[in-house]
C-alpha cells in the first residue's frame, strides 16, 4: 500500500504523521478552483490530498500529472492518484512526492498538469508541516 491509498483508506491520519490543512483556492482567470485540503509529511515522503473543481463545461477534467516546487527546490514526484470528489464534478487528487531538500523550505506551488489539450492548474501556498525531529 503506497500513501495515497493509505490516506485515501483511512489507515493512516493526523497521527503518526505531520499534517497542515491546505486552504481553498480559486484562480479567478481560469475557473478553476480547490477545496479545503491537507498536506501530510511523514520522514521520508509528503502527501498532498485536494479536491479540485474545474470550471463549468469543461469536460471530465483529470490531471496526468504534477509538480511541486517552492522558490529554492522542489520534491520528486512518486504518484499521482485520482479519485472521485464529495461534491459534483469535483475530482479528489492526492499527490505523493519524495521528502523536499530542507533548503527548499514550507512554503510550495502545487501543479496539476492537464492532459493533452486539457488546461493546468496551479495552487500558490501549499505550506508543508514541518519535518518531525527523529530522535535515537
Amino acid at each position: 500500500m503506497n500513501p495515497a491509498d493509505a490516506i485515501a483508506s483511512g489507515f493512516i491520519d493526523g497521527d503518526g504523521v505531520g499534517t497542515r490543512k491546505l486552504r481553498s483556492f480559486t484562480d479567478a482567470s481560469s475557473g478553476f478552483a480547490s477545496q479545503v485540503g491537507v498536506t501530510y509529511r511523514a520522514a521520508g515522503w509528503v502527501l498532498v490530498d485536494v479536491a479540485i473543481i474545474p470550471p463549468p463545461g469543461l469536460p471530465a477534467w483529470r490531471p496526468t500529472g504534477a509538480t511541486l516546487t517552492s522558490k529554492t527546490g522542489e520534491a520528486r514526484v512518486r504518484a499521482v492518484k485520482v479519485a472521485p470528489g464529495k461534491d459534483p464534478n469535483a475530482v479528489r487528487v492526492l499527490v505523493t512526492t519524495d521528502k523536499p531538500p530542507s533548503s527548499a523550505g514550507l512554503e510550495f506551488t502545487l501543479h496539476l498538469n492537464g492532459a493533452d489539450g486539457a488546461p493546468s492548474f496551479s495552487i500558490p501556498a501549499v505550506t508543508l508541516p514541518p519535518a518531525k525531529e527523529h530522535k535515537p
